[in-house]
């Protein structure tokens, strides 16, 4: 009796182990939520009271192969009645379709529960069909697979008890950044460089360093040992001048000279002409 008892309670025993844990219970098939706007989670507390440290992410894909979306929230207790309903704002996602679901488990111990699918619309609520209209099994359970929009913008979750949690968004694309530009003061001046700027060109040219004039030697002053008193000044459109010391000039000595020279010139021209006639006198006498 006993033991016909126990075979007739087993049943009922591994049902409740079965469902011990957290329930969904909404969303719910045909319901829509649109992107940027609230989105509600509801369920059925645990009352096994294991379910104290729940995770909750948004989820796609088909029912032998899920795609994780995006976190909604984590640490949560799932025997707290205070926390169902829970709000969180709906990302924009890609595509907009009915085609997500979320899916709830308790730390590492590998229980995990799912809610059925929903539709994320646009925040125009306009959304497409799933792509599949069965799943890999045959089963006639549309189902398609999302992601977040590259646009998308960081998402709060709000509890009904105030609790608060956020999804990280992506990051700010290299376009969004602004680079300041080096204003016309730090462009290096011609006088830092040493160079000038031509207006020709944006590109600096070196300046020539300035050519030292060495004066040109004079015809005195050219000669080797020559006096410094016989020195020419040469101007330009004047005839050179000779200033000479009295030492330089030449003594009475030298006149005499010079003029006996000049005068035995003369006498020895004369002789050219008077010893020919002399001969032809001689001749003809």
């Amino acid at each position: 009796m006993t033991s016909a008892l126990g075979f007739a309670l087993l049943p009922f025993a591994l049902t409740a182990a079965v469902f011990a844990g957290v329930t969904p219970t909404a969303p719910g098939p045909g319901q829509t939520f649109n992107a940027g706007s609230n989105c509600t989670i509801q369920w059925d507390v645990d009352q096994s009271e294991t379910w104290k440290n729940v995770t909750i992410d948004l989820m796609s894909g088909s029912n032998s192969n899920m795609s994780f979306v995006t976190n909604v929230a984590w640490g949560l207790d799932g025997t707290d009645p205070t926390l169902t309903p829970f709000n969180w704002t709906c990302p924009e996602v890609d595509p907009y379709a009915p085609i997500y679901f979320y899916q709830f488990t308790n730390g590492l111990t590998g229980n995990v529960t799912w809610t059925t699918r929903f539709t994320i619309a646009s925040s125009s609520a306009e959304y497409f069909s799933p792509t599949n209209a069965t799943q890999p099994n045959g089963d006639p359970i549309p189902w398609g697979t999302g992601i977040l929009a590259a646009n998308g913008t960081d998402s709060t979750s709000t509890s009904s008890s105030g609790g608060t949690t956020k999804s990280s968004g992506p990051a700010p694309s290299a376009s969004s950044v602004k680079k300041s530009h080096p204003s016309s003061s730090a462009e290096p001046s011609a006088a830092a460089t040493g160079a000038a700027i031509s207006p020709d060109s944006a590109a600096p040219t070196p300046a020539l360093p300035p050519t030292s004039k060495k004066p040109h030697p004079t015809s005195a002053s050219a000669s080797a040992g020559g006096p410094s008193a016989s020195k020419a000044t040469h101007a330009a459109g004047s005839t050179n001048t000779c200033s000479c010391s009295s030492s330089d000039q030449p003594s009475g000595l030298s006149k005499l000279l010079n003029g006996g020279a000049r005068e035995v010139e003369k006498v020895s021209g004369w002789t050219h002409l008077f010893v020919p006639l002399v001969i032809a006198l001689l001749v003809l006498y």
